[in-house]
């Protein structure tokens, strides 16, 4: 009889962790802070904290902006922002492909919704109630908050819930009295709702606030030179990406602290999630970077006049993670590289479905070189081998 084998065996196991509310949004907050603002975040995160100090960007100190500022890309369409941002929204996961630019046609350019709800509708092949409930959860998905209101009521609304106002006096006005706010009857407002003018006039001074058309800040000049936070360029057809430290802030112990062994125990529970934080959005800045900047050599070396089929769902599956962490972290992300500075979202450009080895940027470059060159419509759809209403529908974008 053979002796029983007491040897301890090892087993993997999932196991999951809460962590505390608190220190989770701190998280997502650093990771999701435009470029510009990251100092300040840390600012107020940090607080009086005596064991870390905060060493702001050295170029922003200097006010040094001489890196190439007259090669910056052009910004982002509203268009092609959006349907990054629709492309990693759940709600559209289940619905083809052609929903998003169903939904991007049905959007004028103050971000306004101007198809009515019953078209939409018929468009989408989904009933009244289905379309209802996707452009709810299209509208609590997509930045900035506003877009897809069917009217000014809705589109200021919309802000105040995504600012967690849903209850305020603004709210509950925009709710019941807008015809009465539109003719700025102050009265009418007070006798209905018993309200004294004091409170009415906070309410409607908080509706200023907001922003009547919310696309209008997505396309047009910049109000301040870009602070590349990433450096990509290529050696032996290798990517190489690095930290542009002279634009980014740092945390650092207190020099008495940072001599202990183990100086980590000193630190409050928040101080460690803040750095622990902020060591994550570089990293999954670098990431990004280092996998969109692979894929898009040919176009940063200046050897294509658009970038290639990329996309951040593309991007997320590789990296392995959700596709709003890759939006999101990207977002108003600058990068330099052998083409100039671009916006790290310049990187990402959908396949076109007719032909996936060709982006919808280089097909829409093409177009416009093509017309440029007096060709029409069918000859560019011979050349591309795509369909001549696709090159029509691209063209008419490419205005």
């Amino acid at each position: 009889m053979a002796s029983p084998d007491w040897r301890p065996h090892l087993r993997a196991e999932l196991q999951v962790r809460p962590v505390p509310l608190p220190l989770l949004l701190s998280r997502l907050r650093i990771l999701y802070v435009r470029g510009a603002a990251l100092t300040e975040t840390l600012s107020e995160a940090l607080g009086d904290d005596p064991f870390i100090e905060l060493v702001p960007p050295p170029g922003l100190q200097r006010g040094s902006q001489d890196q190439s500022l007259e090669r910056v890309a052009g910004a982002v369409s509203m268009e092609e922002e959006l349907y990054r941002q629709l492309s990693t929204c759940p709600a559209l996961r289940r619905l083809p492909s052609s929903a998003i630019a169903t939904l991007l046609s049905a959007l004028d350019r103050r971000g306004y919704l101007r198809t009515p709800l019953a078209a939409l509708s018929r468009e989408l092949h989904l009933s009244a109630d289905q379309t209802e409930e996707l452009l709810h959860a299209v509208q609590s998905w997509v930045d900035p908050p506003g877009l897809f209101g069917r009217g000014l009521a809705e589109v200021l609304l919309l802000q105040l819930q995504r600012a967690g106002s849903a209850e305020s006096d603004a709210a509950f006005l925009l709710r019941e009295y807008v015809p009465q706010i539109e003719q700025q009857d102050v009265d009418a407002v007070q006798e209905a709702t018993g309200w004294p003018k004091e409170r009415i006039h906070h309410a409607l001074e908080e509706l200023a606030r907001l922003t009547p058309f919310p696309a209008q800040d997505m396309e047009g000049p910049r109000d301040s030179p870009p602070m590349p936070e990433i450096a990509i360029s290529f050696a032996q057809k290798q990517v190489r990406v690095r930290l542009v430290r002279e634009n980014l802030p740092t945390l650092r112990f207190e020099g008495t602290i940072a001599s202990r062994r183990g100086a980590w125990p000193f630190l409050e529970r928040e101080s460690r999630a803040l750095l622990l934080a902020l060591a994550g959005r570089y990293r999954m800045m670098v990431r990004i970077a280092c996998y969109a900047g692979q894929r898009q050599q040919r176009y940063l070396e200046e050897q294509s006049h658009a970038p290639g089929p990329c996309t951040m769902r593309q991007t997320a599956a590789a990296l392995g993670v959700h596709p709003s962490t890759v939006h999101r972290a990207v977002a108003g992300t600058w990068a330099t590289s052998p083409r100039g500075i671009v916006p790290l979202e310049h990187l990402f450009s959908r396949p076109l479905r007719a032909r996936p080895d060709l982006s919808v940027d280089e097909v829409r470059q093409y177009i416009a070189q093509g017309r440029r060159m007096g060709k029409r419509d069918r000859r560019i759809a011979r050349e591309l081998s795509l369909p001549v209403r696709t090159v029509s529908y691209h063209r008419r974008c490419c205005r």
